[in-house]
């Protein structure tokens, strides 16, 4: 329970750090709100797109250094895509002339990053893994730390919004040091076993690709949002920016259950992940509320306080219909069984599209996004479980 804290009150961390990086761009005018939120769905997108070695290392935790190099690998064409496309994911989004160009300015800045932010993004998974919660709490307040310096700097000089993202992968690197120097987690390289990096393929192909998928959905989805108009779309991008944030401590749930089911038994797995599921239940519920609500005022913006809380109440019920999706999600990648996520991702992705569609052209417009996670990732949870009663005829 302990490393399950630590994990959560790092998670929560990373959100607070994470919101007031996000509140220097909020309060640089609308047009960086509009920016910043599309360009989030953007990052989202190919930073799942690079996170393949990532993905692999989760399912076999023993094999770091190979995930590592494939981490490396995806990163630098991950990039290239991201720059290459620059142009056509910025028309995705009904946004102005001028929102459009810093728009790809964000792109292309983050597409040479990529290697640089993924490399951080491999090491923060090796201590959670390896359970070195100092070392990890220690590489979050150096990142924002550096984080919020730049974004103070580039506030008080009125640079344009694209000098963030400059700054998001600049103080990547600077963590990257910190990852090698203090906490030496280069000793932990081994020679690559080339013969392995097949098998880590093999499981962790599936379950990047249903991270992935879930990231075109939600690029998607944020596309279409954009066109409830520019205020909606506003108070949308903030209320689901702060929702989101609680996704850093609600993944806990999944990633609690990589590191108690390690090393057990299939039976043993089925005991542990109920024991898991019911003793995080309320931990979880309750950081991620009070983590919600202190990100309000900082994360609005020039928006107006009242209609945006009200929305915020409603974007907050996906915090508990993420809970059986994400631990379901976090034992079947202990199982390896990840054939089962690509059909998941597939059917849930076409059901978000559908359902922020019908949103858009009914009356249902913002509160319907307000309960679009809750009422799609309820549905993947029960198509885990049917999966999971298939294959293994065990209910949980």
């Amino acid at each position: 329970m302990k490393q399950f804290l630590i994990l959560c009150i790092n998670g929560a961390l990373i959100s607070v750090l994470g919101m007031v990086d996000t509140s220097f761009g909020n309060n640089m005018g609308v047009d960086a709100i509009i920016v910043f939120a599309s360009w989030g769905t953007l990052y989202y997108l190919f930073h799942k797109i690079a996170m393949l070695g990532d993905c692999c290392y989760q399912c076999y935790p023993t094999r770091f250094t190979e995930g590592f190099i494939i981490n490396i690998v995806m990163s630098i064409l991950a990039g290239a895509l991201m720059i290459v496309t620059s142009t056509l994911t910025s028309n995705l989004f009904e946004i102005t002339q001028k929102q459009h160009e810093l728009l790809i300015k964000c792109t292309v800045v983050y597409g040479f990053g990529i290697p640089i932010s993924q490399t951080e993004s491999i090491f923060n998974k090796h201590l959670v893994l390896t359970e070195k919660n100092k070392e990890l709490i220690g590489a979050t307040v150096v990142f924002y730390t550096a984080m919020i310096a730049w974004d103070a700097a580039c506030l008080f000089l009125h640079t344009e919004c694209y000098w963030l993202i400059v700054g998001t992968v600049t103080c990547n690197f600077i963590t990257d040091l910190y990852y090698i120097i203090v906490c030496k987690c280069h000793k932990d390289f081994n020679r690559p076993d080339w013969h392995s990096v097949k098998e880590l393929l093999s499981k962790g192909f599936f379950m990047w690709l249903e991270r992935t998928g879930n990231a075109i959905a939600y690029v998607l989805a944020s596309a279409i949002a954009s066109y409830l108009g520019e205020m909606q779309y506003a108070i949308h991008s903030v209320c689901a920016g702060i929702a989101g944030a609680t996704e850093d401590v609600t993944n806990c749930w999944c990633q609690n259950q990589i590191v108690r089911l390690q090393g057990k038994s299939v039976e043993d797995k089925f005991k542990a992940f109920k024991v898991e599921r019911k003793k995080t239940f309320l931990p979880v519920i309750l950081i991620s509320l009070i983590l919600a609500l202190s990100l309000f005022i900082p994360m609005k913006g020039e928006l107006p306080a009242g209609t945006t809380f009200k929305y915020l109440l409603l974007y907050l019920s996906q915090i508990l219909f993420l809970c059986p999706y994400e631990n379901y999600r976090g034992l079947l990648t202990s199982l390896g069984y990840t054939k089962c996520m690509p059909i998941n991702m597939l059917i849930g992705t076409l059901f978000r599209l559908a359902y922020a569609y019908i949103c858009i052209i009914t009356p249902i417009g913002l509160i319907g996004f307000a309960f679009m996670i809750s009422v799609c990732f309820t549905v993947r949870a029960l198509m885990y479980t049917v999966a999971i009663k298939k294959k293994y005829n065990v209910l949980t």
